[in-house]
């Protein structure tokens, strides 16, 4: 243990006297082991972005091709330090000619490379040496004719809302429509375009937002709008009675005239409340189906309702019953 206590206290002197010297000698010493280290010549592997170029007009690449082509670099290592700095903004890749391209072509990389050196772009006074293609050795570049095609937008927009609340309509989405741009022969396979999966809760107002569109096949496709915006239609849960909503008697055969009695009702709708408010008695059919329901001893009958698909529910109707008149002509 006093050894140890020794050693410490050994310790704490060296550091403590001359601290600033130290310090200086240490960053010296760091600097020129950095100088000799990046001095030195190294081969390291390089991912080079693969870009198309030329491309014929009215044609387009009909085939996902490899992002990026691992290679080997011979080059300092200041060279590599700079090379990782500048990457993510210089042009650095390896450019494919798509001018000569008829229908199909394979391109193998080292034989291309080595006809067409120009082709590996580099940034600016960074003297790297290609030593070799580590993968993919080849890529496959096929060209179609450039179509386009107008799609609609699917929604995938879920809004639930709080109690009494409602969601009047469907999700509107605007636009409702897409045109895709890209290889011609692929376009029928494509029969719409979805949006992203946006699930919304607890809704009790007025809801909008904005949504990106799940492009099909995003490298060979090109879309006129990558997002949409949606509309949610949120309104509180409110009624209201309807009076003097006109009864009629349908498929009545033709040698006769029916009516009823009496000849409207009333009843009560639940929903929306601005949506029912802008309701008329013209937008809720009440009707007795002569075909279905007729029976010669029967004087009474209950008529079916149909309402708009946003009134959540109706209820009350007066009278429950409606009389049919029937005379022959």
């Amino acid at each position: 243990m006093e050894l140890l206590q020794r050693v410490w206290e050994a310790i704490k002197r060296f550091v403590q006297v001359d601290t600033s010297v130290k310090i200086i000698s240490l960053l010296l010493a760091m600097l020129l082991w950095l100088y000799v280290v990046t001095s030195n010549t190294y081969v390291y592997q390089i991912d080079l972005p693969v870009r198309v170029v030329n491309v014929p007009a009215g044609k387009t690449i009909a085939n996902e091709i490899p992002q990026v082509v691992r290679a080997r670099f011979r080059g300092t290592g200041v060279t590599y330090l700079k090379t990782m700095i500048t990457r993510s903004y210089s042009d650095m890749s390896l450019r494919l000619d798509a001018r000569r391209v008829q229908g199909e072509t394979e391109f193998n990389l080292p034989d291309y490379i080595e006809a067409h050196p120009d082709n590996i772009i580099l940034p600016r006074g960074l003297h790297l040496e290609l030593v070799s293609i580590i993968q993919p050795e080849s890529i496959r570049l096929e060209l179609d004719d450039l179509g386009q095609k107008t799609l609609p937008v699917i929604s995938r927009i879920s809004i639930q809302t709080e109690p009494g609340y409602t969601l009047v309509g469907a999700v509107r989405i605007k636009p409702d429509s897409v045109t895709l741009e890209g290889p011609a022969s692929q376009l029928p396979g494509v029969d719409s375009v979805r949006t992203g999966v946006v699930e919304i809760k607890q809704a009790d107002d007025f809801v909008q937002g904005t949504v990106n569109l799940d492009i099909p096949k995003p490298r060979l496709f090109q879309a006129s709008v990558r997002q949409v915006t949606y509309y949610g239609d949120v309104q509180t849960i409110s009624e209201r009675t309807l009076a003097d909503i006109p009864v009629e008697v349908r498929n009545v055969p033709g040698r006769l005239t029916a009516s009823t009695a009496p000849s409207t009702v009333s009843l009560t709708i639940e929903g929306g409340s601005q949506y029912i408010y802008n309701l008329t008695q013209a937008d809720i059919q009440v009707y007795v189906d002569y075909a279905k329901q007729w029976n010669p001893r029967q004087n009474y009958y209950v008529p079916i309702v149909e309402t708009p698909p946003d009134v959540l529910q109706w209820r009350d109707l007066v009278p429950k019953q409606v009389e049919i008149i029937v005379v022959r002509k």
